[in-house]
């Protein structure tokens, strides 16, 4: 009950804080959530991977407070969506391409939080399917620095470490670790504690730490929580990002290297990608998962 009361009461917190906008000061504003210290700070990210002979491509550009908070995600990407077309009397599935972009800020009053965006698709070939749509969602900070609640999701959490999150509709999501505390994966069930997937204890990770200000498990959706948030949903496609930033807990301590998949015969085999790192063998270049997707980085100097 404690939960559904939470997110039920979620739009009265935030009607206090989503006012006066144009007053705003992303430099001095001030919130419960900090980001890590130290850390080198990701200026961007461009993932790149092949699916039915496409390539679709996922570029965000990051910008960053006089606090080190995330301040702003500009998105540019290459997708394509399958269409049901009416080709003279007969139906065909149509592979279109389009280019989506998105721009997300994101407002920290006290214990509010607010990320404001606005989503455009482009498709060339077909500009009657042509979108647009600009929104916002809004979460409540606990005073330890972590989501309380953010649009339909609640959270719980042992200190700051994600233990559970409850989505709006009856269903929630445990978060499985390692014991170094790195996000191994995540089961969905129903609240009467029917498993709806299963990717507990999937992930592996290299031994080597994550010295950026980034999450890179939670980009490629190793967390499962934020799939329930709209718009999110698959996060290296969306236009802001959440768990990567330390908003949703403790991060993952190393750097992902592969997945745990069941064979044929019922064992499991251990499937890694591969990581390129700088001349000093610290910071991450680039990582080609294991089923081929690349995704580069950037930082600020």
């Amino acid at each position: 009950m404690k939960r559904l009361l939470t997110i039920l009461a979620l739009p009265l917190c935030l009607a206090l804080v989503s006012c006066n906008e144009d007053e705003y000061n992303a430099d001095t504003a001030e919130s419960y959530y900090q980001p890590y210290p130290g850390a080198r700070r990701v200026a961007s990210l461009k993932t790149t991977f092949v699916e039915n002979g496409n390539e679709s491509v996922y570029e965000h550009n990051f910008q960053y407070d006089a606090k080190g908070r995330i301040k702003s995600i500009n998105s540019n990407s290459v997708i394509y969506t399958s269409f049901v077309m009416n080709n003279n009397g007969f139906k065909d599935t149509v592979d279109c391409r389009g280019y989506m972009t998105s721009a997300a800020n994101y407002f920290y009053r006290g214990e509010g939080l607010e990320v404001a965006y606005n989503v455009s698709i482009e498709y060339p070939d077909y500009p009657s399917m042509n979108g647009y749509y600009s929104t916002s969602a809004y979460g409540v900070f606990k005073q330890n620095g972590v989501l309380d609640c953010f649009s339909q999701v609640s959270f719980d959490y042992s200190s700051t470490m994600l233990q559970r999150a409850y989505v709006d509709g009856g269903t929630y999501v445990d978060v499985t670790r390692d014991s170094d505390g790195n996000v191994t994966g995540y089961r969905q069930c129903e609240m009467s504690g029917e498993v709806h997937e299963d990717k507990g204890d999937t992930y592996l990770y290299l031994p080597i730490t994550n010295r950026t200000n980034f999450d890179f498990s939670a980009y490629f959706g190793y967390w499962g929580v934020e799939q329930s948030i709209p718009d999110i949903r698959i996060p290296y496609r969306a236009p802001y990002q959440l768990a990567a930033f330390g908003m949703i807990g403790s991060t993952s301590k190393y750097l992902p290297w592969g997945v745990k998949e069941r064979g044929a015969g019922g064992e499991y085999n251990e499937i890694k990608g591969e990581w390129e790192l700088d001349e000093n063998n610290i910071y991450p270049l680039s990582f080609v998962d294991p089923y081929g997707r690349r995704t580069e980085i950037t930082y600020y100097k």
